[in-house]
């Protein structure tokens, strides 16, 4: 049990201490803990890996590509999704979150422009946005932007990686973080 006085305006800290520099690069172990806020304790609860990501993917989801060399493949077209020509120069990009997101919609961040592609006409993506109108808590909506009007509208569209090399990913990221 910690107690702390009233005046504690910044939170708390709580520091461990191997006892000194003769301790760098020793391992410290602490497992066993939890943290709650009330005056007594609760039963210490051992969730399912799966029970806790989903709780996290409540805040958090990314779409992701695998890292160039994965597999002994040093150049990666992954498959990140199917969309759809909205206009000629939009494509909205469907996708659908493992669970529900906590508020709607979610930030969307991505990685460089450069890493998308649509295909099968190898078009570069230009810009990236929140369809905002097309979101619920389990399904959202990416506005890709290409340059001039190559797109058929009602036509699909694989939004795949561009050739990625090096340590390279692309990366769809959706945040619902208050």
């Amino acid at each position: 049990t910690l107690n702390t006085s009233l005046g504690a305006t910044n939170g708390l800290s709580i520091r461990f201490s191997t006892g000194g520099a003769s301790a760098a690069g020793y391992t410290f172990l602490l497992s066993g803990v939890q943290l709650e806020k009330g005056s007594a304790p609760t039963p210490f609860e051992v969730r399912p890996y799966t029970t806790e990501l989903a709780l996290a993917q409540r805040y958090y989801y990314q779409i992701t590509s695998p890292v160039p060399g994965t597999g002994g493949i040093t150049t990666i077209y992954a498959v990140l999704g199917i969309g759809m020509g909205y206009t000629t120069s939009a494509c909205w990009l469907p996708v659908n979150f493992p669970v529900p997101m906590r508020t709607t919609p979610p930030t969307l961040s991505n990685s460089a422009i450069y890493s998308f592609r649509l295909e099968p006409a190898s078009i570069g993506v230009t810009s990236f946005g929140n369809q905002t109108d097309g979101y619920t808590a389990t399904t959202g909506v990416v506005n890709l932007g290409v340059a001039g009007t190559p797109l058929t509208v009602n036509s699909s569209y694989i939004v795949r990686s561009n050739a990625l090399t090096g340590s390279t990913t692309a990366f769809l990221g959706f945040s619902a973080e208050l």
